[in-house]
This record gives C-alpha cells, sequence and structure tokens, in this order.
C-alpha cells in the first residue's frame, strides 16, 4: 500500500508505503526510514471524497499530519483494522445528499438513479391525487 504523507500544512507532499505492524499504521519513506507511525485506535478521516477516490486520513491526536490514500483498495485494508475509519459507502451517500453543492464539471452517474427515481415516485403520487 502506498499514499501520500504531509507532516503539516507547510510542507510538501512525501511519498510512503504502508504497513500495519502491532496495532499501528506505519508509514515509511521510499527510502525506507520512517516517516510517521499512528495508532490504529486512533486514526479518523479528515476529508470524504465525493468525487475521485482520494480519502484523507490522520491521527486524531495529532491535528497536522495527513495521509492520503489514492484508492479505495488501500483504504479497505487500513480501514479493516482500524475501527475509526469511515465505511467506503459514505461517500457513495455523500454523492446522493452534496451532488449539488460539488463541481457541475464532473458528472454524478450514481445520483441519477435515486433522483430519478425520486421523481417518477412524485409524479405518479401526484398522478393519483388527480
Amino acid at each position: 500500500m502506498q499514499g501520500w504523507y504531509r507532516p503539516d500544512s507547510q510542507s510538501e507532499r512525501l511519498r510512503v508505503r504502508l504497513s500495519v505492524e502491532r496495532r499501528s499504521l506505519v508509514l515509511h519513506n521510499l527510502a525506507g526510514a520512517l516517516a510517521a507511525q499512528w495508532s490504529l485506535d486512533h486514526l479518523e478521516n479528515r476529508a470524504i471524497p465525493v468525487f475521485g477516490r482520494d480519502w484523507i486520513i490522520g491521527d486524531r491526536r495529532l491535528p497536522g499530519p495527513t495521509l492520503v490514500l489514492e484508492n479505495d483498495r488501500d483504504y479497505a485494508v487500513v480501514r479493516g483494522t482500524s475501527s475509526g475509519l469511515l465505511p467506503l459507502r459514505e461517500r457513495i451517500w455523500r454523492q446522493v445528499f452534496f451532488w449539488p453543492t460539488e463541481s457541475g464539471n464532473l458528472t454524478n452517474r450514481p445520483v441519477l438513479i435515486p433522483v430519478t427515481a425520486a421523481i417518477l415516485v412524485l409524479a405518479l403520487w401526484w398522478l393519483l391525487q388527480i
């Protein structure tokens, strides 16, 4: 597993490899040096993607450092070992409920199904009221 680690908001992103060792998420840079080590019990979501696949997580005891996981597969592995991270389906709920506030330049096909269904139900209800 790999991701991008940022020790604070002013520093450059650092590519890291991830491993889970003794209830800790261990981050090593590509040269093998230890970049950070976080307890799995204190991981939290810092941002939940609506579009895209980047999951931003961090240790709730450390407000500055963040880790960006670039795909659902790596996030699912880390989430499987940590009880504090939200499930993958959280992004789908955000797509359904927050799609009007997100960028209009991106398509959001998962939202089309429930929105279309809601419109059809309302139209059917209106027709039955006549």
